[in-house]
């Protein structure tokens, strides 16, 4: 038996943001990874419209649904959250232009949703393997709670799927560990 099973979702989107199921251990235990609302490779640097954050949001699985945010800074400095209507915790005081959070944009307009932010900033293009590892500890635990987790990067590759890796790593340790019945 596969123990991480990632298995795609019916495609919300067509693009590198489509969500990406993936099964924790032998359980029924799933988290998503996606890239965020708006990300076009051959567009990267576009504004995105609140209605098409919207659509992105009304297509996360759900309900009680917990963002974990992995953006933060491009290699080059810049804000990750520079394209959306809202900033991120890492994000300057003259970058946040009066903008409000990304869980406070959440709750103003999504609030029927009742959306949870988890911001762990990073830098793109990689992740370090104990950051990695703590977030991870955080989707199980969030998952064992019951809550549906969605780990957000900006194309939902790299950094996403390096703490999918370190899950599937868990996974295997735990079941070869296991005592036999």
């Amino acid at each position: 038996m596969n123990l991480y099973e990632p298995f795609a979702m019916e495609n919300r989107h067509k693009g590198p943001d489509t969500i990406k199921c993936h099964r924790l251990l032998d359980s029924d235990k799933t988290f998503y990874t996606c890239g965020r609302p708006g990300y076009l490779k051959t567009n990267k640097t576009r504004q995105v419209s609140e209605g098409e954050v919207s659509q992105w949001v009304l297509s996360l699985p759900g309900p009680g649904t917990v963002i974990i945010s992995l953006l933060g800074r491009k290699p080059d400095g810049k804000s990750e959250f520079r394209f959306y209507p809202f900033h991120g915790n890492w994000d300057s005081v003259e970058e946040r232009r009066d903008k409000p959070s990304f869980q406070e944009w959440l709750d103003r307009h999504h609030s029927d949703m009742s959306l949870s932010v988890i911001e762990h900033p990073t830098v793109d293009q990689g992740i370090e393997t104990e950051k990695a590892k703590m977030i991870a500890a955080e989707v199980v635990r969030l998952t064992s709670l019951g809550r549906t987790v969605v780990v957000v990067d900006s194309a939902g590759v790299s950094r996403t799927g390096k703490v999918a890796k370190v899950l599937r790593t868990w996974s295997e340790v735990v079941h070869a560990t296991a005592p036999s019945e």
